[in-house]
């Protein structure tokens, strides 16, 4: 995969976990396009990167525990240009 749509899909996920509206791991798969279990790959690799995402059984939807930036993870730019 090419790192521009890797990268893309990982400041996709964010946006939905950022708004709170990442819908059931089904859902939000289907928002971006991917399989539930690559979404939970994506999922996981954040979490290694230490992302604290935590899912709402009530909301339906993945959340940060605490704020989260994208940028903070190993080896992504730092800038979107």
């Amino acid at each position: 995969m090419q790192f521009g749509k890797y990268y893309q899909r990982i400041l996709h996920i964010h946006e939905l976990v950022s708004k709170g509206s990442t819908g059931t791991p089904s859902e939000m798969a289907k928002r971006i396009g991917i399989s539930r279990r690559m979404l939970f790959e994506y999922l996981n690799l954040l979490k290694d990167q230490k992302a604290p995402l935590e899912y709402c059984r009530k909301r339906k939807s993945y959340y940060y525990a605490v704020a989260w930036n994208p940028e903070k993870f190993e080896g992504f730019p730092t800038s979107h240009n």
